[in-house]
C-alpha cells in the first residue's frame, strides 16, 4: 500500500470512529482519545490529518450529508423531465437519498443536529440543502402550474416531512399499522402517493392564502 493509500484508508478510519461516536454522544461529548482508540491510531494521528477536533466534525458532517452518486443521477433526471414525471422522479430522489447511505450513523448525526445546530451545520445547510431546496421548488412548481412561491416551498417541506418520516418509522409502522405503507416492493406505490400528496399540499397552502386575502 502507498503512502497515499495508506493516508487514506487512515482518514476513512478516523472519520467513520469519530461519526458513530458524534452520531451517540453529539460533538461536546466526544474526546479524541476516543475517537483514535475507535479508530485504532494515535492520538497523535487526529490533529496530523484534521488538525482540530472542529475540522474533523466538519468533515464527519459533511460525509453525513452528502448527496450519493445514485441519488444525484436521479435528481438529473427530476431536472430535465416533464413536469408529472420530474415530481415522481424528486421523491424517488429524496427517498434514495435518505436510503443510500454508505454508513449507518449519519442519519443519527443528522438528527441531533436538526434538534439542535451547530454551526458548522448551519453552514452545510446553506451549501448543500439550501440549492437541493431550491431545484425541488422548480420541480414542485412545474409539476403543480402553481405560481405562489411559498405555497410550492411548503409542497416541498412536504416533501422532506413525508419522506423523512417514512423513512424513519418504518419498522415501526409496519408493527403498529402493518398495511399502511407499501411494501419494499411497490415502491412506485410509495412514491405515487407522496407526489399526490405534495401537489394536494402546494393546493391547500395556496387556497388557505387566497381566501384570507377576501375575508
Amino acid at each position: 500500500m502507498s503512502e497515499r493509500e495508506r493516508s487514506s484508508s487512515t482518514r476513512t478510519a478516523i472519520i467513520k470512529a469519530a461519526g458513530e461516536l458524534f452520531a451517540t454522544s453529539g460533538f461536546n461529548g466526544v474526546t479524541a482519545r476516543q475517537i483514535a482508540s475507535r479508530a485504532g491510531v494515535s492520538l497523535s494521528t487526529i490533529p496530523y490529518h484534521f488538525g482540530t477536533m472542529e475540522a474533523l466534525y466538519k468533515d464527519v458532517l459533511s460525509l453525513a450529508c452528502e448527496t450519493l452518486p445514485e441519488a444525484r443521477a436521479i435528481a438529473d433526471r427530476a431536472r430535465s423531465a416533464r413536469p408529472a414525471e420530474g415530481l415522481r422522479l424528486a421523491v424517488r430522489f429524496a427517498l434514495e437519498d435518505y436510503a443510500a447511505e454508505a454508513v449507518p450513523w449519519p442519519a443519527q448525526l443528522v438528527g441531533r443536529e436538526i434538534l439542535d445546530p451547530t454551526p458548522a451545520f448551519l453552514e452545510i445547510v446553506k451549501r448543500k440543502f439550501s440549492p437541493e431546496y431550491a431545484w425541488l421548488c422548480e420541480v414542485v412548481g412545474r409539476a403543480s402550474k402553481q405560481q405562489d412561491v411559498n405555497a410550492i416551498g411548503f409542497g416541498v417541506v412536504t416533501l422532506y416531512a413525508l419522506v423523512d418520516t417514512v423513512m424513519s418509522y418504518r419498522q415501526i409502522m409496519h408493527v403498529i399499522a402493518p398495511n399502511v405503507l407499501p411494501s419494499a416492493e411497490k415502491n412506485d406505490e410509495l412514491v405515487e402517493i407522496v407526489a399526490r400528496v405534495v401537489l394536494d399540499a402546494v393546493r391547500r397552502y395556496a387556497s388557505v392564502f387566497e381566501n384570507r386575502g377576501e375575508e
